[in-house]
């Protein structure tokens, strides 16, 4: 990873994608966690 010329809003910030299973237990779901601004992160990790 770069680790120069970056945003201090994203240094040593960190994102998480874990997949899941479903309650269903045949389907599988991503859960998104970040420890970063929101504006910085994906719009799939939206709302987390």
């Amino acid at each position: 990873m770069k680790s120069s010329g970056l945003s201090s809003a994203v240094v040593s910030k960190t994102l998480t994608l874990t997949m899941v299973t479903a309650t269903d237990g045949g389907s599988t779901n991503w859960v998104c966690t970040s420890n970063a601004m929101q504006k910085y992160i994906p719009k799939m990790c939206a709302g987390i």
